[in-house]
């Protein structure tokens, strides 16, 4: 088991009164699986996954990285834990638009030790495994959406990490495009034993998880 969540609530303070975007949700996570994380608008999902990368910290409850207690009121340490360990594809890409596809890339290198021409051939080298060996000097503007979306899967892979979170990241791509970059995700996850852990409100997307979570009024189910 790499990750445990132990009854996480995150409460939001409204002038109409709390609001319970997480309740009470607890799970395990095993290395190397792929979960995907499914439910209505406004359930919670997102804020899960934000939790999940450290980015936002729960009102009450524990997680657990490889038996550890993660220090989540402890910034420096979830910092390093998001370092380290947790890769980010977004729905909208996220590249940034006037850095070609190689410096997008290094970006997921940004702090590591390694030196700069180190870092220039780990880029390319998973550039060249996502297919975009000729498009490494073009910039996102220049590139299709499925293009800018395997840049934005390279960035999160460059670093080796632990995890894949993936918010959503077929949701502006067509059908075509769809299947390709989940055959992408699932192939670095049987490949590489990459967890990753993906919200999609597609039920092709959710039928690739080994684990199929989902969320109503944020409370979990897990099929």
């Amino acid at each position: 088991m790499i990750l445990e969540l132990k009854n996480i609530t995150k409460t939001y303070f409204h002038k109409d009164g709390p609001v319970n975007a997480m309740k009470d949700i607890s799970f395990s996570v095993e290395e190397g699986s792929f979960i995907t994380i499914t439910g209505p608008s406004g359930s919670g999902k997102t804020t899960l996954l934000l939790t999940i990368g450290g980015l936002l910290r729960p009102s009450s409850g524990e997680i657990f990285f490889k038996d550890k207690k993660l220090k989540l009121e402890s910034e420096s340490e979830m910092s390093s834990f998001r370092d380290h360990h947790i890769g980010y594809v977004m729905q909208n890409f996220a590249l940034i638009p006037y850095l070609n596809a190689t410096q997008n890339v290094l970006i997921g290198l940004t702090g590591d030790s390694a030196k700069t021409h180190n870092k220039q051939m780990i880029a390319e080298a998973v550039l060249d495994l996502m297919g975009l060996s000729d498009r490494m000097n073009h910039y996102p503007r220049e590139l299709s959406a499925g293009q800018q979306q395997r840049v934005a899967i390279a960035r999160a892979l460059v670093k080796k990490p632990s995890f894949i979170l993936a918010d959503e990241p077929t949701g502006n791509l067509d059908p075509a495009l769809t299947g390709e970059i989940l055959e992408l995700l699932k192939e670095i996850n049987d490949k590489q034993k990459i967890t990753i852990i993906m919200v999609t409100h597609s039920p092709v997307a959710a039928a690739m998880g080994n684990t199929k979570i989902h969320l109503k009024n944020g409370c979990i189910e897990i099929h």
